[in-house]
């Protein structure tokens, strides 16, 4: 499986920033694994990023926050009294170069850009921006799906964290075309062929969706 994994660029859907600075000013704010919850079960990826990060490696290119091989299409800041003022002067800054920026449930005193997004309405905004790798036919929050680039290869994986009940359903993908699909549990491989198909797994089932480079059985 990790050689099929390595070297590659994970496709995240989303930054979010780290908290630090809002917990340590005394002021209300929210911890960052509240957004990463929601998003976590919509099947939706992110990376936590430090204010450090963004204030000296980011750039915008199409309007995604881009760091070192990263490209993040919404910078996502948890509800925050305060921040500091040079970072809100460097979020100005980024959102001048096109950056998405989203903050949940309400924005930091003294500023005024970005968009607010309720918490509960994330997942939902997210998507609309058209970057989800997966999407379900119907809600299954312990769906777990992770997208990463190999080239020109796509490879998927998709894991059913839940103990209780099986994972019977519907997924569209953000590729279509020939590809394979590796059967984890049954060391077994089958043809597929991308955008939406159906998936049977398992409680604590897993299995690696192939597209663009051939595997030899």
């Amino acid at each position: 499986v990790t050689h099929l994994m390595e070297n590659g660029i994970e496709q995240v859907n989303a930054a979010i920033l780290y908290h630090a600075e809002a917990e340590w000013s005394g002021r209300a704010y929210m911890l960052m694994q509240k957004p990463a919850k929601v998003l976590y079960d919509a099947q939706l990826n992110y990376d936590f990023l430090p204010i450090d990060a963004i204030m000296e490696q980011a750039q915008v290119k199409n309007g995604a926050l881009c760091i070192e091989k990263m490209a993040y299409p919404v910078l996502i800041i948890p509800y925050s009294a305060w921040l500091p003022a040079d970072f809100l002067n460097r979020l100005t800054a980024l959102e001048a170069e096109g950056l998405r920026l989203v903050f949940v449930d309400g924005r930091p005193e003294g500023y005024q850009g970005g968009k607010t997004v309720p918490l509960t309405g994330l997942p939902c905004f997210v998507r609309s921006l058209g970057t989800a790798s997966v999407t379900l036919s119907k809600p299954f929050p312990q769906l777990r799906a992770c997208h990463v680039k190999r080239g020109e290869a796509d490879v998927f994986m998709v894991t059913n964290e839940s103990m209780s009940a099986p994972f019977d359903g519907e997924i569209s993908l953000s590729v279509t075309g020939d590809g394979v699909q590796v059967d984890l549990l049954l060391d077994e491989i089958s043809r597929i062929t991308g955008g939406r198909i159906h998936l049977r797994l398992e409680c604590g089932q897993s299995t690696l969706l192939v597209f663009g480079e051939p595997i030899e059985n």
